[in-house]
């Protein structure tokens, strides 16, 4: 929010107990931005043994369908076909289409599951649909590439995390050229240090255009496109949020136009994808509640946030 995003993704692979659930989705309650929790696994959890379905009943009931979290919703984080076997990762799959929850893998996303071929597995069992989003997918044949397009399916890119884990070269040229809808994200904060979304889109734009060994290919109104509008549509809240549409809900960024690093400004969208830093996003507006004005957050106490993340790695650590 601090640094310009309304909108997040809750990726969470490593839910020990509907204790640390719940605490999690505290969490959101008080920080009250929009987005998608995805329910997922402990990590280290028996790739034979199902997650715990009945918990994600239990959470659709207790803060989702009670309306707890108006701005988020609840889908699945899947485990997918080369890691788990099919009598796990299908009954996982089919319990979300029954409760009609998104689902979103980790997929192709090395080498070594390329080879695995996830996605074209994913195809195959008509696990590819609208409702899917694919989470790095940077080792695709042109064949699951043709599935991901052809489903509706989606890929959602984190190109700071892909090349600074080792995962290799985020390709965002061919992913957008052959036709898959594709979002940016700034990934965890713990792999990339930042989740600052601005050196996001700039780093996705210099990939795109060396890929291409051409500047104009990638023209910075479609790399803001990748992440507003198409990232939206990743997670399935275009019709609320990703453009500034009437009749759509009220999630906004001001940007300063007269800081050092924006002024002058001579073209906008050159000036967002390309110069724009956190320290120049004067105002966060999510559902039309001012959540950052004049560069400092209105409701959220940064001191003791910090505060309290220092003590709860202590206590970590010490335990």
């Amino acid at each position: 929010m601090h640094h310009g995003i309304t909108t997040v993704h809750d990726w969470a692979h490593n839910l020990r107990s509907p204790a640390h659930t719940d605490a999690n989705l505290r969490a959101h309650e008080a920080v009250g931005l929009r987005g998608r929790f995805s329910y997922g696994v402990a990590q280290g959890h028996p790739v034979d043994t199902l997650g715990d379905l009945d918990d994600v009943v239990r959470v659709r009931a207790d803060w989702f369908a009670s309306s707890r979290l108006p701005l988020m919703h609840l889908g699945l984080a899947g485990r997918q076909p080369g890691l788990v076997p099919r009598e796990v990762y299908r009954p996982e799959y089919d319990a979300a289409l029954a409760a009609g929850l998104p689902v979103s893998y980790h997929a192709n996303a090395t080498r070594a599951h390329g080879a695995l071929e996830m996605v074209r597995q994913l195809g195959e069992e008509g696990m590819l649909t609208p409702a899917t989003q694919l989470v790095h997918a940077l080792y695709t044949s042109e064949t699951e590439r043709a599935m991901i397009r052809e489903s509706g399916a989606s890929v959602s890119l984190s190109p700071w995390s892909e090349l600074l884990i080792g995962y290799g070269v985020p390709p965002v040229r061919q992913l957008d050229r052959d036709g898959i809808l594709l979002g940016l994200s700034a990934d965890t904060l713990s792999l990339t240090g930042s989740g600052d979304p601005w050196s996001t889109i700039r780093l996705a734009t210099g990939l795109y255009r060396a890929q291409a060994e051409q500047e104009l290919v990638a023209p910075t109104r479609r790399m803001l496109e990748l992440a507003t509008i198409d990232a939206a549509r990743c997670l399935g809240l275009d019709h609320l949020v990703g453009s500034l549409t009437p009749g759509k809900r009220a999630d906004l960024i001001l940007v300063r136009t007269h800081d050092l690093a924006t002024a002058p400004v001579t073209d906008v969208t050159n000036t967002l994808a390309l110069a724009v830093g956190p320290e120049n996003v004067d105002t966060v507006i999510v559902d039309g509640r001012i959540r950052k004005q004049g560069g400092h957050l209105t409701d959220l106490d940064i001191d003791e946030v910090v505060r309290q993340a220092e003590q709860a790695l202590t206590a970590l650590l010490s335990r």
